[in-house]
Formats: structure tokens, sequence, C-alpha cells
């Protein structure tokens, strides 16, 4: 069947069974007194920032729940991001896998923890902050926006929004009651091992919850196969994929009141050994080898708040207040071989260290005005401190005696950025059918550069400003289907690196200059959608445009320095992205749950059209079977994903070629539930990934050839009480 008839097959099955938000989203996760399953709607708090029921929120979303979570406890909860529409992911590995939003990814998707930004200004842009750094067992759910959230947000929203929300503190329990956990995972691929506990409960006005987490998992194998150009004879190694890491969270409240509570959480997350995965270059054509190590990364974080409820005062009625600091340790080194003959290469080698400490905070308040608005304003702050060391060693041999190459001055100088912004928002209720929300944001943000060991030069100071605003509507034709329509605007302020590095780039291929001149990116993006939501089905579709002004990008500027050639970050790319992204669910039979989705999506750059700047997928399909036993005792299901052949291939030299191959993938899960009791639940879960032992790469890593693992069987083992 050709891509174009199987796309038609699968988005008319869409509209044939109807479908929830995501293929996530809901399902018969309980029973009702006869038995029968039936679902609970979930309330989604990261688009608006009040809790909304699923249906009932105007903007394109998606939903992991916490019976996802449970029941395919993959290395990271961005793993089920493939599966869903308009998402995708980037990255192999435990350690390293990150999300893509509509084909936008890197510093352009902001990583929320519990609403609370995890990106800091130190990153490259392509390379967003690590969902790893929270752990994924200890999840309540993760919400995706798609689309801006720069109202709400702020810098980095300009794509997209992923909040990782944790199980939270036991306030509703009463007091003496305690809960808690052992669950342990397992992987054959990769030899992954990942026990864990939690502990949570309430003593008079004071409740807690502590998650621990300890993982190690050596590289995986992908299987023999071709793959475009690539073929591999046996299964490969794909070195650097492992990990030593853990989590530990503490968290803890006090209830002063019913209507005032204090709050703090402390987390630690330590990793080892950790890498960006490659395959031997020897065994895909030759070139260039490129490796890229994170031998030790350390991040602390401690946030303490005040949550303030039903309050009556004449500006506000909720109160919000959170301030958290954080410290990330991280040590980098890049070995890299690039070959210049038969007997000819340049060797080199790059150690790096930085230290990024962060404050933050945001003060929101609410108010409900009348019985139709909802006004919610406030302020965030976030200041980030860089401190940087750096030692380059480069080696060429072949030209006679080697020639070496020593460097110590940091290529990016202390510095910091810092950004302060003012938002504000009202949900109207303009009649029993309508609800509209506009809102708006201004953003003041500075960076500046320290005096810097072995750097030379007096400090460098830039600040930009930005404005961004958000118009959403949702009409309910009926109480079962909804029209929903959507206009954001937003940005994205040039980072640290973008801004302030200066030096030799770490393959010795070019000298990259500081423009310290730089403004934030901007985008103004539309969505039309249609969602229906009925008992026993659902479906929604969303169309969706996109353009990204002032895109930032390294160009050549025609000039040298020191020899080497000189490229520099300019405010230069006018990038599009249009699609179509559809999901599908029904209920069948009261035991089986029959779901699809299809995404289509376009990416070009306006100033350079003939030059593809595609970072994800082109089209997908996905479908679902599941069976759920009707007590509830254990559950099954059958997926499978294909991804259409896309010529939309990012600038670069790939040993794929300058198209890159569909590909299909098939899942199998299961669920038992074993042993219970009024007290004490024992689940066992079991997966088995990529039954077809297909070699294939998702197109995030397709460039830097880096293929997914190939077969492998998941097992997870809880028991709570």
């Amino acid at each position: 069947m050709s891509l174009l008839r199987a796309s038609r097959a699968l988005l008319a099955l869409t509209f044939l069974i109807g479908a929830p938000l995501t293929a996530q989203t809901q399902r018969p996760a309980r029973t009702d007194s006869t038995g029968r399953p039936f679902t609970v709607a979930p309330l989604i708090v990261t688009a608006t920032h009040s809790p909304l029921s699923l249906a009932r929120v105007p903007q394109a979303v998606t939903l992991i729940d916490s019976a996802s979570l449970r029941e395919r406890p993959n290395s990271s909860p961005i793993q089920l991001m493939g599966d869903l529409p308009g998402l995708d992911l980037t990255g192999v590995g435990p350690n390293q896998e990150r999300p893509v939003i509509r084909g936008v990814r890197g510093q352009r998707i902001l990583l929320l923890e519990d609403g609370l930004r995890l990106n800091n200004s130190r990153r490259q842009q392509d390379f967003g902050e690590l969902p790893a750094l929270v752990d994924g067992s200890s999840l309540d759910r993760v919400e995706v926006v798609r689309g801006p959230s720069s109202v709400l947000y702020g810098s980095d929203a300009i794509g997209g929004v992923v909040n990782l929300i944790g199980a939270g503190l036991p306030w509703g329990e009463s007091s003496g009651t305690i809960h808690g956990g052992l669950r342990y995972t397992y992987s054959g691929n990769g030899n992954e091992s990942r026990p864990g506990a939690s502990l949570s409960g309430r003593l008079g006005r004071t409740v807690f919850r502590v998650d621990g987490t300890s993982r190690t998992a050596d590289a995986y194998n992908a299987p023999a196969g071709s793959f475009g150009n690539v073929t591999l004879g046996g299964s490969e190694k794909v070195l650097d994929t492992g990990v030593r890491d853990r989590n530990i969270t503490a968290a803890a409240g006090y209830a002063l009141s019913e209507r005032h509570r204090l709050f703090f959480k402390g987390s630690t997350y330590a990793a080892d050994d950790a890498g960006f995965g490659f395959v031997d270059p020897a065994d895909i054509g030759g070139g260039a080898r490129v490796q890229i190590l994170y031998p030790r990364q350390r991040v602390t974080r401690g946030t303490v708040g005040y949550l303030g409820r039903s309050l009556g005062f004449a500006l506000f009625d909720r109160v919000d207040a959170s301030f958290y600091a954080q410290g990330n340790k991280r040590d980098l080194a890049q070995n890299i071989t690039v070959p210049f003959g038969p007997s000819a290469q340049g060797d080199f080698h790059t150690r790096n260290f930085t230290d990024v400490g962060s404050i933050g905070g945001r003060l929101e308040a609410a108010k409900l005005v009348g019985m139709r608005t909802l006004v919610t304003y406030g302020a965030d702050y976030f200041r980030d401190r860089t401190t940087n060391t750096d030692h380059d060693t480069t080696t060429i041999t072949g030209f006679g005696p080697p020639m070496v190459r020593i460097d110590s001055a940091p290529n990016l100088p202390n510095a910091s950025f810092r950004a302060l912004g003012l938002f504000a928002q009202g949900d109207v209720k303009v009649t029993s059918r309508l609800n509209v929300i506009l809102g708006a944001r201004y953003q003041d943000n500075h960076a500046e550069t320290r005096t810097t060991p072995n750097l030379p030069g007096a400090p460098i100071a830039s600040t930009d400003r930005a404005v961004a605003g958000a118009f959403n509507a949702l009409f309910a034709l009926t109480d079962e289907i909804s029209i929903i329509g959507t206009v954001g605007r937003g940005f994205r302020s040039p980072n640290l690196v973008e801004r302030f590095f200066d030096g030799v780039t770490p393959e010795g291929s070019g000298y990259q200059s500081r423009n310290p001149g730089l403004t934030p990116e901007t985008s103004l993006s539309t969505d039309l959608g249609v969602r229906l939501h009925h008992r026993g089905y659902a479906f929604e579709a969303f169309g969706f445009r996109t353009t990204l002004t002032d895109g930032i990008r390294v160009v050549a500027t025609g000039d040298s320095v020191s020899g080497f050639p000189e490229y520099q970050n300019v405010n230069i790319d006018k990038l599009s992205s249009w699609g179509v992204e559809t999901s599908g669910r029904a209920l069948l039979a009261q035991v089986f749950t029959a779901s699809a989705s299809f995404t289509w999506m376009h990416q070009e750059n306006s100033n350079e059209p003939l030059t593809p700047v595609g970072q994800s997928y082109a089209s997908k399909l996905t479908a679902t079977l599941r069976y759920d036993h009707p007590a509830g005792h254990f559950w099954s299901d059958v997926r499978a994903r294909h991804e259409g052949a896309t010529d939309q291939v990012a600038l670069g030299t790939s040993p794929v070629g300058t198209r890159y191959p569909g590909f299909t993938t098939i899942g199998v899960d299961g669920g038992l539930r074993m042993f219970d009791s009024d007290r004490i639940r024992h689940n066992v879960t079991v997966s088995l990934e990529n039954a077809g032992n297909v070699l294939y790469a998702e197109t995030g890593n397709a460039g830097f050839f880096r293929p997914a693992p190939g077969r492998q069987v998941r097992l997870g083992w809880t028991t709570e009480f």
C-alpha cells in the first residue's frame, strides 16, 4: 500500500472511530459497581494555568497520563511521544532523549517541572534541557502544549511547552495515612536496571513525599539491516548510549489552614558516563569520528512556595508564589577525528566544565470578576550565572612532524543572563457556548559577560525586550462538539552561547565570532481545530501554521580569523511550518479500545526555499488495539507506528543520504494485577519494543546517524501500599 493510500485509510479510521485528545489520554482506567469500565476526565493546567477538563482546553494539548507512565515504564516518558500526533523525540539513550513539538526542538521548547522552568541559557540552540533531570517514575503526568506559550511562560516557549508534573503532596489524605511503593524495571537490550521506591503520608497538618530511583544501563545494540545508504551486516553497538544515574526527590508541606499552605521540594540528579551516542564510522562508510561524552553531571534544585486558595480579596482569590535555586555542574568531552587523506588526519580533543547557578521565582494571582471572567496575572524572574573552563588540544598528522596546538582560553566567557516578565490573561465566558482567553506579556532580558581567567577583554553587555500575545477561543456547537481557534505570538531571547561564544569550533573547521547584538526570535502561530467527546468515543483534528522570524543561525561572514573562515550567529531565518494532526479512539464492546492517529507537516525556510530545514518526520501514522479485562485483572495491546519517507533533511552530510526512508515499528504490551488486597497492590508489565527488529533512526537522529535499539523486552514490577 502506498503512503498516500495508507494515510487516507488511517485518517478515515480516525474519523470513523473517534478519539480523545491524544493516543495516551483517556482509557477505561476504573470500573463502576457493575465492573464495567468508565473513564475519568483529566484536568489540564499547563495551557491556561487554571484546571480545565481536557475537552474544554482552547488549545492543542497532549496528555501522557499516569496510567500510560505505569504501563509502559520506558527509560524516559519522552519515548512515549513517538506514538503521539504532532510530537517526536531526538537523542538516544536514557540520559539524552529530548522532545520535539511540530518539528521544533532544543531551546525553542520550554521544559518545566511542576510549572517552573528547567531550561538554562548555557545550552546550545539545538540541545534543550534534559528531561532526565526529573525522575520519570515519580511523575503523575506529562502535559504538552503544542504551539507558542510565551504569554504564560516567557522565553523559549516559542514552539511549545513540556511540563513534567510530579505525583505531588498528599494534601487530601487524612492524618496518620502512609503510602509507599517499590518498583523495578529491566530492559534486555542495553541491560538497563532501574530500581526505585517512594513513601508519602500525612501527619496532622504536615504532608511529605520521598522518591528515589537508581539506574545502570550499558550501550544498546541496533539490528542488522538497511536504512537509506546505511547497511549493517550484523548487530551493531551504538556507542556511549549507556549511563549510570540516580534521582532523589523529597518534598514536604504544611497546612496553615484550609486556605493557606506552605511547601518545600528538593531534588538531586547525578549522572555519570552518559554520551551523545554514535556508530563507529568504519561500519557505515567512513567519515569523521565524533564522540561527545558527558562524564559527570550533578544537578541540585530546591523550591519553596506558598499556595493560597479561596482568599476572597478585592484583587485576588488565588495566589501562587514559588522561588527556586538550582546548581547544574557538567563535564563535557569531545573527541573528534577527521581524516584528511589516506595517511593524514586531525585529532581534536576538547574538555569543558560548566557550572550554571540559577535562581528564579514566580508570583501569580487570579481573580474571578463577576461570574464570567477569570483574570490571571503576575510576574516571573530568573537569572542564570555561568562559570566556564575549556582545554583544547589539536593534533594534525600526515604532513610532516605532528603539529600540536593547546589552548586553555574559554570559548564562552563567564556570564550571566536574567529575565523579568510581566503577564496578564483573561478567561471570559462570553456566552454559554463561547469561551475566549486573551493574554499578553512584556519581557526584559539582559545578558553580560564577566572577567574570565585566560580570556582578555572588557565585559560585554546585551539587552533585548519582547512582547507576546495570545487569543484562544472555544465554541461549543453542542455539548459534545467544540470548535477551537488560536492565534499566538511567541519569542525566544538569544542565549549566552549564541551571543558570546568566540573561538575555534570543536572540529577545527572554522572560527565562530560573538554577536551580542542579536535580537529575539519571534513566531506567529494559528491553530484551527475540532474536538468531539462522547462517553464511548472521541475525536480531534487540528490544522496549524507557524512562521518564525529573525531565526538565529550560524552563517559564514566571508572573512577569516587567525587563518580560519569566520562564522557568526545572525538573525536571518524565516521558517514556516504547517500541518494537520488528527487522533481517534473508541471503546468497542466494553473491553476493546481502538485508536489511531495521523500527522502530516511541512517545514521550509522562506528566505531559502530550496534549503531543507526539517528536523522531524513529514508524516506519521499510528494505530493501537487494546483489551482490558472487565474486572481490571489484566490488559494487553498491540500498536504500530509508520513514519513516511522524507526529503526534508536538515543541512549537513548524513550517511543515510539526502532522503530518509520510511519505517514501521510494532510493539506489544501487557500487564497483570497480582495478589491485590485492600492495602497492597502488585502490578507486572511487559513490553516488546521494535518487535520486527527493524533498523531505523528517528528523523532527528538520522543526520548524525544514531539508530534506535533493536528488538527488546522491558519488564516492570510495582508494589504499592
